[in-house]
């Protein structure tokens, strides 16, 4: 197999949207996607010419061959997926708001067949092969057997050329601020390049101050090389011994899910052409598309 640019793990959901700007209360009709956070990403860095792929489990009926296939027609590589006859896929119903009215989303993911993917069912030697694997907070907080999959996914490329990157994504839907800070702060030595916003560095992780005093802070603590601190719509700071700062774009917000796998992408591509710098330019222009 073909060394990947970016490999990442999470759990593939069937997405049923409310046509805009309708509500999912008052729709009698939802259009059918296929997403999940990571799933974003590896769609953005191969829309920038990267190769990617996803590790993840799904059923095997119409529900995930049509997720499978959404995948595939993005060109990301499928081949580290697991099939599966038991269970069933996640769900997540979305509308999207008009403000004042926020957007809204629904998860229905519990007993999926990914939260009972084990972690040897992954052939880690194939799946692994890739000059970067990329890792949410979502899928930790999903339960004990995900957990259990990205800690054994950074112990598998530690040591080796593979860069480990971590976008804290915090959910509060899926586990509480005790629950993440447990997990999340010993998993941090692990990690190469940190995305994390400004509150979740604060009410996670217990750090006050300048914002570039807590990007400091965070790779002198942990070891990390490259930490990017979202500071909402005031943009982001990156550091990776040197601090550099972009304000966000303005744009007219039609949609947010999504924007923040965008900065993502366009960092991690932008960054590895031109620096850092040139990483948030990046990020910020493909969000606000």
């Amino acid at each position: 197999m073909a060394r990947l640019d970016l490999i990442t793990i999470g759990e593939l959901l069937y997405v049923l949207k409310a046509p805009y700007p309708g509500l999912l209360e008052q729709t009698p009709s939802l259009s059918c996607h296929a997403s999940c956070s990571e799933a974003n990403v590896a769609i953005g860095v191969t829309r920038l010419g990267w190769s990617s792929g996803l590790v993840t489990k799904v059923v095997n009926n119409f529900i995930g061959r049509f997720a499978v296939s959404s995948l595939r027609g993005s060109a990301v590589d499928v081949s580290n997926i697991i099939w599966t006859d038991v269970g069933r896929m996640g769900l997540l119903f979305q509308d999207a708001g008009i403000p004042p009215r926020p957007s809204n989303s629904v998860n229905d993911r519990e007993h999926s067949a990914f939260v009972q993917l084990e972690p040897d069912e992954v052939d880690w030697a194939q799946a692994l092969t890739a000059d970067r694997l990329f890792l949410t907070g979502i899928t930790p907080a999903l339960g004990e057997l995900p957990r259990q999959l990205v800690l054994r996914a950074v112990k598998e490329v530690d040591g080796t050329k593979t860069q480990t990157i971590f976008d804290c994504n915090y959910r509060s839907r899926l586990w509480s601020i005790d629950e993440a800070r447990e997990f999340i702060m010993p998993f941090l030595r692990h990690i190469d390049v940190l995305f994390i916003k400004l509150e979740e560095a604060r009410s996670i992780l217990g750090l006050e101050g300048d914002p570039v005093n807590i990007t400091q802070q965070l790779r002198a603590d942990h070891g990390i090389d490259i930490v990017v601190l979202s500071l909402s719509g005031d943009g982001a700071i990156a550091n990776d011994g040197t601090a550099a700062y972009t304000p966000a774009i303005e744009a007219h917000v039609v949609n947010r899910f999504g924007m923040g796998d965008a900065f993502i992408a366009g960092f991690l591509y932008g960054y590895a052409v031109g620096g850092l710098q040139t990483g948030l330019n990046h990020g910020h222009a493909l969000a606000a598309l």
